[in-house]
């Protein structure tokens, strides 16, 4: 499937040509809230390192490969 949308290709030239940090992190933001709201892909993975900081969580155990097992944790409140 090939994502087509000119106002994503118009956000990422723009952010592309801007040497200004804000402003290219403004740019890159509309874009990133167009490409959630048009969801043309299922995002599986995106941390590579999740953690779990909550003292209330309990059961996390860091997976030592890419797989996190969430059937563990548990919140207690």
């Amino acid at each position: 499937m090939t994502f087509i949308n000119p106002e994503a290709d118009r956000l990422i030239e723009a952010a592309e040509a801007s040497f200004e940090p804000k402003v290219r992190d403004e740019t890159l933001g509309k874009l990133h809230e167009l490409v959630m709201d048009e969801a043309p892909w299922i995002f599986v993975v995106h941390d590579l390192n999740p953690r779990a900081m909550s003292p209330k969580v309990k059961g996390f155990v860091q997976p030592q490969s890419w797989f996190v097992d969430l059937t563990l944790p548990w919140v207690e409140k």
